[in-house]
This record gives C-alpha cells, sequence and structure tokens, in this order.
C-alpha cells in the first residue's frame, strides 16, 4: 500500500489535461548516462537532489528484469518521497509532461532517456489494474482519453478504495491495460503491487457507472493510439505477459449481487447499480 504522501502520484488522474498534446519525442536522441548525470541538466530546483539520487543508486546495486544498476535506479528515484514542503521528483516530472510546453521539457531529456529504457526493458503486462481520484470526472470521459503524464495504478481494487476512501465525490478507473510495466523490483517501497502506464497511454472509454454514495467508475481499456504519441527509447520487439488467470477477473466485482434492485439507466446508455459498489472488498 502507498506509504503517506506516496499515494498522491495514485491520485494525480485529474491533473490530465483535457486537450491533445503534441507527440513525445527527442529524449530518444539523447544518449544512455548514468543517474547523476541524466539529473543534472534539469533546471527544475530539487530539493537535496544529489543525496537522494545517491539514496536511489544504493538501493540498486543488483537489480533485477535485465536492468542497470542506473535504470533501476532511475525508477526508484521517480518513486521516492521528498520531505513535506517539498515536490517530490514524480511531481515534478509529471507536470512538465502534462505541460502543453515542450520546450518545457527539454532540460528533463537525458533522466526520460535513461527512466524509459528502464521501462520498455520490463515486460508488458496485460491485466486490468486501478487507480482512482477524489471528485467526479465522468463527464470528462466520454469516447477516449490519453493520459500524457506517467501513471501510478495498483493491481487490487482495495489499494485504490484504502486511499480514495469511502465517503464523497470519488472516481474509481478499472483500466484494461496491455502495456503495463510492474516496477515492485526497483520501487522505493517493494511491498507496493505498482504498475505503471508510460506517457502517451491511450483508453477508450468502454463503460461509465455510478452509485448512490457518489461512487463513479469509468471502465478504460488501452488501445493503440491512430498516432505515435511516444517515441520509443530505442527499437525493440514488445514482449507481453497475459497475467489474467482463469479464474474470474477482478472487475466481476461490478456484476450485480441477485438481492439488489434491478439497474437503471445512467446517461440514457450505462447502467446505474444501486448500492453496488459501496463495499468493494
Amino acid at each position: 500500500m502507498p506509504h503517506g504522501n506516496a499515494a498522491k502520484r495514485f491520485l494525480d488522474a485529474g491533473e490530465e489535461p483535457t486537450k491533445t498534446l503534441t507527440p513525445l519525442k527527442g529524449y530518444e536522441k539523447k544518449d544512455l548516462t548514468s543517474l547523476e548525470e541524466s539529473v543534472k541538466s534539469i533546471e527544475v530546483p530539487i530539493h537535496d537532489r544529489d543525496a537522494m539520487v545517491w539514496a536511489a543508486k544504493r538501493n540498486s546495486h543488483n537489480p533485477s528484469d535485465g536492468l542497470s544498476s542506473d535504470e533501476s535506479a532511475s525508477i526508484c528515484l521517480y518513486t521516492m518521497e521528498w520531505p513535506d514542503g517539498y515536490d517530490s521528483f514524480y511531481t515534478l516530472l509529471n507536470k512538465k509532461l502534462r505541460s502543453g510546453e515542450r520546450k518545457c521539457l527539454k532540460s528533463w531529456f537525458s533522466y526520460l532517456k535513461l527512466f524509459l529504457t528502464a521501462l520498455y526493458k520490463l515486460p508488458s503486462i496485460k491485466k486490468i489494474i486501478w487507480r482512482g481520484i477524489r471528485g467526479n470526472v465522468s463527464d470528462q470521459y466520454n469516447k477516449d482519453y490519453i493520459w500524457w503524464g506517467v501513471s501510478s495504478c495498483t493491481t487490487t481494487v482495495d489499494g485504490v478504495e484504502n486511499f480514495i476512501g469511502c465517503t464523497g465525490e470519488r472516481t474509481l478507473f478499472m483500466i484494461e491495460c496491455f502495456n503495463g510495466k510492474a516496477i515492485k523490483s526497483h520501487s522505493a517501497y517493494q511491498d507496493e503491487n505498482e504498475i505503471l502506464l508510460i506517457p502517451g497511454t491511450y483508453l477508450t472509454v468502454l463503460e461509465k457507472w455510478s452509485s448512490s454514495d457518489n461512487l463513479h467508475i469509468i471502465h478504460l481499456k488501452e488501445e493503440n493510439p491512430p498516432y505515435q504519441l511516444l517515441k520509443p527509447p530505442f527499437v525493440a520487439s514488445l514482449a507481453i505477459v497475459d497475467v489474467s488467470s482463469s479464474k474470474k477477473p477482478e472487475s466481476s466485482k461490478l456484476t450485480r449481487p441477485k438481492s439488489q434492485a434491478a439497474p437503471v439507466p445512467f446517461h440514457g446508455k450505462f447502467v446505474l447499480y444501486f448500492s453496488l459498489f459501496s463495499k468493494m472488498s
């Protein structure tokens, strides 16, 4: 489970821009460098940068998945939390990725080269994953949507429920992904089953539900975009690991119990199950 402020990166889907940005490219032309070198060019002030990089490197001496120490450390640095009062590394990076000013991202290119090289080396996971935010953004999700930031997701719906709470307006994303990246072995918090979606993930909206207790659920499916939104860091074949089981998927929790009332139309097309999501465990 996310530790303290770490939940913030799981809850930032509401910061995604609603407009379509230009594709992310240019970083792939950079040479691979050490983590220390890759962050030197970043123009945004990063509190205690060198000490945090040093800690990330020390925790990445013998990485798995065929990653180099620097590649693994770039993931570790991304997941690390800064002290209260200072923006964490992932917050600063995602602000730039979600900005329409692509020129402001150039100083991050060396780090992006290292970080995305690491992510692309990890097997691609095909699985239902979850993400959530406080508030209702259902009206923003109609046909499709692009997540331009690095998107932190969990493997269980319980994990999301723990930090979006059980009261007030909140939105739960159920995502069918095919290119998720499991970073547990490289994270600063290795008890978290965190799955990352890379910048420029293109999602289609399959269905939406809402409940009587202000929980809104949006069912998304990752698709290949009409045009390439992110230049890969290197040319490689895509290996996909299907981790779905023969058992019913976690989405089966969205079925209507026999004791519940009949469904009521929602927005003329979708289905509203009263009290369906009041208890998701």
